[in-house]
C-alpha cells in the first residue's frame, strides 16, 4: 500500500468514525474510476471503443469533440448504446474495492452510494459478503422523494445496464439534472459525502453538488490526479471540503475497511462457512400442501461441511498465514518467514515467493515513510530506519526482482541522501538506474531519478545531466508524462525558466501539481519563485 491511500484512509475513517458516532453514517459517490480494476472501460475507453466500430461517424465530429464522452456515445442509436454497455459489464469481474465498500455497507459505517455507474458491480459485491441493501434506480423514475428510502442502499443516478433506461448524452443528462437534485441535497445535507473515481467533468452532476453544497458536512474529493483540477477550485474553498490526490480505488478502500476494523470479508477467510450460511438460507421443501417438509439442500451442506473438515485437517496452521496476508500484515508475514524452518520450501511455491516478497518490500517502504513523514526526528536514528528500510528491499529484491522494488530502493537511496548529505548515496541511486537493464526500467523508476539528477547538479553544476534527464523524460510512458512534476523542479533547478513555465503552468491546468504547500516550500523552485506566472497560478491553487 502506498503513503497516499494509506493517508487517505487514516483521514477519511477518522471522519467516517466521528459521523457514525452522530448517527449519520457516511454517503459515497462513485464514478467509471471505481470500476476500471473490474475490467470495465473509463469514458475514454468506450470512445476508443466507438471510434473502432464507427470510424466514419466518429471522424465526422469536430476535432474539440472527439474526447467528449456525450458527444461520442450521441452518435449511437439508442438500442445500440444499451447493447454496447451490456456488453461491457456483463464479463466484469469483481474487484477488491467494491468487496470492502460492500463490507463498509454492511456494516452501517456506509448508508448510501450514489453510483454514475450502469455497472452491478456492487450489488454483486454485497452478495458475496452476504448483504442485500436497497437498489434504487432515479434514472427510471420522474420523482424523487427521499422521505421514502431504505437505507443503506446504492441508488444509480444515471440508469444501470439492464435497465429501463441509461442516461448518456448531454441532453439526457441536461434533462435529468432536476430528478438527480433532491438525492444530492439530501446527501450533501446530511452525511459527510466521498466523492471516489469521478472526475466532475463529464455530467451535470458536479454543477449541481458546487450550487448545493454549503458546507454542513463533509465533502471528500478523493481524485486520482496529484493535485485538483481547476474546476474543482472553488468548491474546495469550503473549509469542510477538500482533495486528496493519488487514489487508487481498490487500495484505498481496502485500506480504509482495515482502519475501520472491518476487514477481511468472510467471504475470503472462511468461504466455507460462508458458503454454508447461503445454504442455510434456503427453505425445506414441500412436494405438497398434505405433505411433510424434505430438506433438499442436507446433500450440499453434507458436502460443504466434510471439505470444511478435511481443509483443517490438512491445513490447519495455515489460517494464521491467511490471515496475515489478508489483513495486510506485512510486519507479521516477515517474522514467520523468518521463523520457518523451511525456507526453502516456502519460496519454491510462486505465490508464498510473492507474497514474502511483497511482505519485505512493504515493511521496508513503512519503514522509509516513517522518515520521509516526519515521524522520526534525531538525525541518527533517520539514518539507522533508513538501512534497515534498505536491507529489507534487498531481502525482497533477492526472492523476486520487481520494478517496484528497484523503484524503492532508488527513493530510500535519495532519502539518505537528504538526511547524510552523502554524495555516495546519488551515485547508488544513478548506478542502480543505469544498471538495470532497459526493458526493466519503469517510468517510476526515472521519475525519482530526475530528482537525483536535481540534486547532483547542485553539487556538480554539470551540465551534462540535462542530456540524460532528458533523454529519461523523453522515453516516457503514459505514467511518466502523467507525473511531470519532478522534471519540472529540474528546470528549475538547470535555470530553465521558460522551460520550467510552460510546463508547470499545463501541469497545473491539468491537475498534475502537488498541494499548494508542497509547492510553496520546495527549494527546488527557488529560481521560479519570483515569476508573476508562478506566484499568480500558486494563489489561484485551492
Amino acid at each position: 500500500m502506498d503513503e497516499y491511500n494509506s493517508l487517505a484512509a487514516k483521514i477519511c475513517a477518522e471522519k467516517i468514525r466521528a459521523a457514525y458516532s452522530r448517527g449519520r453514517p457516511a454517503h459515497f459517490l462513485i464514478g467509471a474510476g471505481c470500476s476500471i480494476s473490474c475490467g470495465i472501460p473509463t469514458a475514454q475507453g468506450i470512445l476508443s471503443l466507438i471510434e473502432k466500430r464507427f470510424p466514419n461517424s466518429f471522424n465526422n465530429l469536430p476535432e474539440e469533440d472527439r474526447k467528449n464522452y456525450r458527444k461520442a456515445i450521441d452518435l449511437l442509436p439508442r438500442n445500440e448504446r444499451r447493447d454496447l454497455i451490456i456488453s461491457i459489464t456483463e464479463e466484469a469481474k469483481i474487484s477488491w474495492g467494491y468487496l470492502a465498500l460492500a463490507r463498509l455497507l454492511e456494516k452501517g459505517y456506509v448508508d448510501a452510494v450514489l453510483s454514475l455507474n450502469f455497472d452491478q458491480q456492487l450489488q454483486i459485491a454485497c452478495s458475496l459478503v452476504g448483504f442485500s441493501p436497497a437498489i434504487y434506480d432515479i434514472a427510471a423514475t420522474k420523482t424523487v422523494n427521499t422521505n421514502y428510502l431504505v437505507f443503506p442502499s446504492i441508488i444509480h443516478l444515471h440508469g444501470q445496464s439492464y435497465g429501463f433506461i441509461q442516461l448518456n448524452t448531454e441532453k439526457e443528462n441536461r434533462d435529468h439534472s432536476k430528478n438527480i437534485k433532491p438525492m444530492l441535497d439530501f446527501s450533501l445535507s446530511n452525511s459527510p459525502l466521498f466523492a471516489i473515481g469521478y472526475s466532475g467533468e463529464s455530467d451535470n452532476v458536479f454543477q449541481t453538488i458546487q450550487k448545493q453544497y454549503d458546507g454542513a458536512e463533509y465533502l471528500t474529493w478523493l481524485g486520482h490526479e496529484s493535485s485538483p483540477r481547476p474546476h474543482l477550485n472553488k468548491i474546495l474553498t469550503h473549509p469542510a471540503a477538500d482533495y486528496l490526490g493519488n487514489i487508487e480505488f481498490d487500495a484505498f478502500m481496502v485500506s480504509l475497511a482495515i482502519e475501520l476494523n472491518e476487514w477481511p470479508p468472510m467471504i475470503v477467510t472462511r468461504p466455507l462457512e460462508r458458503l454454508k450460511s447461503f445454504i442455510d438460507n434456503i427453505s425445506t421443501f414441500r412436494p405438497g400442501a398434505d405433505q411433510q417438509s424434505i430438506d433438499l439442500k442436507y446433500f450440499s451442506k453434507t458436502k460443504i461441511e466434510q471439505m470444511d473438515h478435511d481443509w483443517n485437517k490438512d491445513y490447519g496452521r495455515l489460517p494464521k498465514f491467511e490471515q496475515s496476508i489478508l489483513s495486510m500484515n506485512f510486519d507479521d508475514i516477515v517474522k514467520r518467514f523468518e521463523r520457518s524452518r523451511n525456507k526453502h520450501g516456502v519460496l519454491s511455491s510462486p505465490f508464498h515467493r510473492n507474497i514474502v516478497s511483497w511482505s519485505y518490500s512493504e515493511v521496508s517502504y513503512k519503514l522509509w515513510v516513517a522518515v520521509a513523514n516526519g515521524k522520526i526526528e534525531e538525525k541518527g536514528e533517520k539514518a539507522a530506519t533508513l538501512k534497515k528500510s534498505l536491507r529489507n528491499i534487498n531481502k525482497a529484491i533477492s526472492i523476486e526482482e520487481k520494478n517496484d522494488y528497484l523503484n524503492n530502493k532508488i527513493n530510500i537511496f535519495i532519502l539518505l541522501y537528504h538526511i547524510t548529505k552523502k554524495e555516495k548515496h546519488l551515485k547508488s541511486a544513478l548506478e542502480l538506474y543505469w544498471g538495470t537493464p532497459h526493458r526493466k526500467r519503469s517510468d517510476k523508476m526515472g521519475y525519482n531519478i530526475i530528482s537525483a539528477y536535481s540534486e547532483m547538479y547542485k553539487i556538480r553544476k554539470d551540465g551534462r545531466y540535462r542530456k540524460k534527464v532528458d533523454e529519461i523524460w523523453n522515453g516516457f510512458g503514459e505514467f511518466g508524462k502523467s507525473k511531470p512534476y519532478n522534471y519540472i523542479c529540474f528546470l528549475s533547478v538547470v535555470n530553465d525558466i521558460e522551460g520550467c513555465k510552460n510546463m508547470f503552468l499545463h501541469a497545473a491546468e491539468n491537475g498534475k501539481l502537488p498541494d499548494k504547500d508542497y509547492i510553496g516550500n520546495d527549494k527546488d523552485l527557488e529560481n521560479v519563485r519570483k515569476e508573476r506566472w508562478f506566484q499568480s497560478t500558486l494563489k489561484a491553487m485551492p
